[in-house]
């Protein structure tokens, strides 16, 4: 029971509400001043414009942390951490319930040096939004980076119940496995994470240090050059969609379209590409990805529009040669593909790539013995390249050497155990040269990981009618 003393009677207690109420309402609403750049010297003038008008917005709006935040996702999308941290610090004063402004505050602390307050800041925010995959797997990656494998592989864990399968969610649990050397499960999700996107690198990555741990060395090998300079791609949420609008450097343009590229998001790339060459119209770099994004995405003749400017501007720049060859040959000129093969192979004799590029070009001609000839030099250059003992492999089926072709398959499967068309046709020729143990073995495995795969179904009852 409450004290009589402690009681307000009906009138008084109206009375007081209504001062609390003209209290409020005569409170100054809190205004911040934006955060500007001391120096704007070696800024993108495109970066420097965007972020005066965003300053404008924000000097007109001191009380809103919309146009702070805004401001602050300028900053952080062009790398200028610091002036981003303190913008978002401001939207996070103005706005303390938005969770989306702390998230985007954690990630400008961490960049800008203060790692403990952002994991503190961001794990508040994962235990108020535990249904955001996004957030669950940022925390988590920190965490594992930061030496904290339980918690990073409960939140992994927690990130795959929102999104299952999700492959760059599975590359971070592969990580705690492989952190606590469980390598046969990091190695199993890797695996799992690549045959969902075979362009994720840092499944490459995390495959490679749990075959090295299973003692498989050369696969390692492989895989982990496969997964060099590989970096986690986070999950979108709201606040990092509006972030990217923001990407106007020239550094981080071009970044954000050779992640889609790498990725096989030619249709994403180009249109960003295109924006950077309409300010840099001579820039060879980005004249060859645009090139080759009209070219997987069914514009060669465009492409090689852009690839003969770029040869004008740098003739003796291998890589338009390289792509000369591919446009050439998707458009079916082959002569013209032989000649920008031989000279890529002219300017860059060390590179296994340009002597495979002219092999193709050779097969496609039916010239095979000299396409088999391009083919040792590449594989002498390029010994852990698997696209070469491929292309050794039919080769040596089209030059009837039966048994090497089955042992540039065996190579191919050593690198890459993961290609299935490798496994299967190392499969087929197993069966063809009689060693039925040995291809029920592959078959059986191939069951396992592609039960629905038609060829291995065939494979499948091909032996079944041996009596295997």
């Amino acid at each position: 029971m409450v004290p009589r003393s402690r009681l307000v009677s009906g009138p008084r207690s109206l009375a007081g509400c209504a001062a609390l109420a003209l209290f409020a309402a005569c409170a100054p609403k809190l205004e911040l001043a934006p955060v500007v750049l001391a120096d704007t010297r070696s800024i993108d003038p495109e970066v420097l414009e965007l972020v005066r008008v965003k300053v404008e917005a924000a000097t007109r709006s001191r009380g809103d942390a919309r146009a702070h935040g805004v401001l602050g996702l300028v900053y952080s999308a062009n790398g200028l951490w610091e002036a981003a941290e303190g913008s978002l610090a401001n939207a996070t004063r103005l706005a303390p319930d938005d969770p989306w402004w702390r998230v985007q505050h954690a990630i400008a602390l961490r960049e800008a040096g203060d790692g403990a307050r952002a994991k503190t800041e961001l794990a508040e925010v994962a235990r108020a939004l535990p249904s955001e995959a996004g957030v669950q797997q940022r925390l988590a990656q920190w965490l594992l980076e930061e030496g904290d494998v339980a918690g990073a592989r409960a939140g992994f864990e927690r990130a795959l119940a929102l999104v299952p399968d999700q492959p760059d969610l599975l590359v971070g649990l592969a990580g705690a496995f492989v952190a606590r050397e469980d390598w046969k499960t990091g190695f199993d999700l890797a695996a799992r994470a690549l045959r969902r996107d075979p362009s994720a690198k840092s499944a490459h990555y995390q495959a490679g240090l749990a075959l090295r741990g299973l003692g498989r060395a050369a696969e390692a090998e492989r895989e982990l050059a496969l997964g060099l300079g590989a970096k986690p791609r986070w999950i979108d949420d709201p606040s990092s969609r509006e972030a990217r609008e923001f990407r106007v450097s020239f550094v981080a343009q071009v970044g954000d379209a050779t992640d889609l590229m790498l990725q096989g998001k030619h249709a994403l790339a180009l249109p960003i590409l295109e924006r950077v060459l309409a300010k840099r119209p001579d820039d060879v770099n980005v004249l060859g990805n645009a090139a080759a994004c009209l070219q997987e995405t069914g514009n060669p003749a465009r492409g090689l529009e852009l690839l003969k400017r770029a040869l004008v501007l740098d003739d003796q720049a291998f890589a338009t040669h390289l792509n000369l060859v591919d446009a050439y040959v998707r458009l079916k000129q082959l002569d013209d593909a032989e000649r920008h093969a031989v000279r890529s192979c002219q300017l860059a004799p060390e590179l296994g790539r340009a002597h495979l590029a002219r092999a193709r070009v050779l097969m496609l001609k039916d010239q095979f013995e000299p396409a088999y000839l391009a083919l040792r030099e590449s594989a002498r250059l390029d010994a852990n390249n698997p696209t070469v003992y491929v292309a050794l492999v039919e080769a040596c089926a089209k030059l009837m050497r039966a048994d090497e072709a089955r042992a540039w398959c065996q190579r191919a499967v050593e690198l890459d155990p993961l290609h299935l068309p490798s496994r299967v046709n190392l499969a087929y020729m197993t069966l063809v040269a009689g060693d039925l143990d040995a291809a029920k073995a592959q078959v059986d495995e191939l069951v396992r990981i592609a039960p629905e795969n038609e060829r291995v179904q065939a494979l499948k009852r091909e032996l079944e009618a041996r009596g295997r």
